[in-house]
């Protein structure tokens, strides 16, 4: 195009353009409706706070200020701090900050059981898109009153009536104190024990031991309690939990407590793993008797590595007339101990069938492929046991069936039936029985169920 074409195009153009701008005709330019909705934008000033240091047991707060600097509500959805130690306070009124509105979000920590540099944070989650998730955090440093030696559960496995416990708890007075004063211990929570309190000094090391010693009456099994421990340390009265646990022996312990073979089938005539019993204190008893019921047969017999009568082998054996599946019994060991004359150890098995059938149940499904109308069915008894099928009947003419001398060949306690739904049938469900005859004793005869699905 020439120039003069140009200019004389833009002549023409530019009063229509000047005339639509001066009568405000022009368009508006489109905006973004998510840019100009309301939205809320938290504003936290400081999310770091440093609490310096303070006293073993004390409870200290802590808050941060959060501010609204949006045009829409801030919502508070949640708050989780990163340990119990720390507890917010903030009550369900509190979690609306309107635009331009600021909240005091407040918390406070314990102290109780933490020791030197802490760190924890609360994780603050609101409606705030550019922020959804907000960590406030705070350090302090925990001076201590007290070690505690041992600092957690202390154990008591396998201690005896009447005796004392190995160790003691030591109460030890943090170098930082001058004063250390034990005004009392309560026991609660569980068995009563007994207690002996006894001061010491060795070096820089001050305080208290508390020995505990089980009463001669206490129940035989489990212990579970806590020892609830008062203390003056400088001007700061404190309380420390002690909890015990661990097993009250008597004369006599044992093991396994339970014998459990679930986990796998127990043959007729297996002998299971043996309990052991033991002289607790390796003094001489005698076993009077034993008996596991109807369906075991159990016998002791002393230890010949162990000199004395110490410690004893007993051995459970089930029963050739064991039924089929799971059972429970009880071994019962009697002996001439005044404190322990019996000891029980539940037992529990499965016991597998003579003959076991896989799958226990035959399905067929008519729907016109090999995969609904075929089924290869194992026979299995024991690896010492021959099992040989001297007969098949089915109590329907659809259904035939026939040993796999193929699969069967390798094997003497293994045999494999080809099943098949030959013939059509009416619509509907259709039950049968498959019945196999075998050389197996008590297992001569074979009842397997069928049923038959027609769409």
């Amino acid at each position: 195009m020439k120039r003069s074409d140009v200019a004389r195009a833009l002549g023409v153009l530019l009063p229509g353009l000047l005339a639509v701008h001066a009568a405000g005709q022009l368009p508006p330019v489109p905006s973004d409706s998510a840019d100009d909705a309301e939205k809320p934008k938290l504003v936290v000033t400081t999310r770091f706070q440093d609490l310096g240091t303070m006293t073993e047991g004390d409870t200290r707060a802590v808050s941060w200020v959060l501010e609204n600097h949006g045009t829409a509500d801030l919502v508070i959805e949640s708050t989780k701090p990163s340990c119990g130690c720390t507890v917010v306070q903030l009550a369900d009124d509190q979690r609306k900050i309107p635009p331009g509105g600021s909240l005091e979000l407040k918390s406070s920590f314990d102290s109780r059981l933490r020791r030197g540099p802490q760190s924890n944070y609360v994780m603050v989650h609101t409606n705030d898109p550019l922020e959804p998730q907000l960590r406030l955090e705070f350090k302090v440093v925990v001076e201590p009153l007290v070690e505690v030696v041992p600092g957690g559960l202390v154990n008591l496995q396998g201690i005896q009536r009447g005796e004392r416990a190995t160790r003691p708890v030591e109460i030890i007075r943090a170098e930082s104190r001058k004063s250390l004063e034990l005004i009392g211990i309560d026991v609660y929570e569980g068995h009563p024990v007994e207690y002996e309190v006894e001061p010491f000094e060795e070096g820089n090391r001050t305080g208290y031991r508390i020995w505990v010693t089980i009463p001669a009456d206490a129940p035989l099994g489990t212990l579970s309690t806590k020892l609830r421990v008062k203390l003056r340390i400088d001007e700061f009265e404190r309380e420390r939990i002690i909890p015990l646990r661990g097993e009250i022996a008597g004369d006599l312990t044992w093991q396994p407590q339970i014998i459990d073979v679930t986990r796998f089938d127990s043959q007729r005539g297996m002998r299971l793993k043996p309990v052991t019993i033991r002289s607790t204190d390796k003094r001489p008893f005698q076993i009077l008797g034993v008996s596991a019921g109807p369906l075991l047969s159990a016998a002791c017999e002393p230890v010949e590595s162990v000199r004395r009568a110490t410690q004893y082998y007993c051995h459970v054996t089930i029963g050739e007339e064991a039924p089929t599946g799971p059972f429970g019994a009880t071994l019962a060991v009697r002996t001439d101990l005044l404190d322990q004359p019996v000891v029980h150890v539940p037992v529990f098995a499965i016991v597998p069938p003579i003959v076991a059938v896989e799958p226990p149940v035959i399905l067929f499904r008519q729907d016109g492929t090999p995969v609904g109308t075929q089924r290869l069915v194992k026979l299995q008894a024991s690896a010492q046991t021959s099992l040989e099928i001297l007969e098949v009947k089915s109590g329907l003419s659809a259904v035939t069936a026939s040993v796999n001398q193929e699969r069967s060949r390798p094997y003497r306690h293994l045999r494999y039936l080809d099943v098949t739904l030959s013939d059509q049938l009416p619509k509907g469900t259709h039950e049968t029985v498959l019945t196999v005859k075998t050389t197996v004793e008590r297992a001569e005869e074979l009842d397997i169920p069928v049923t038959i699905q027609v769409p």
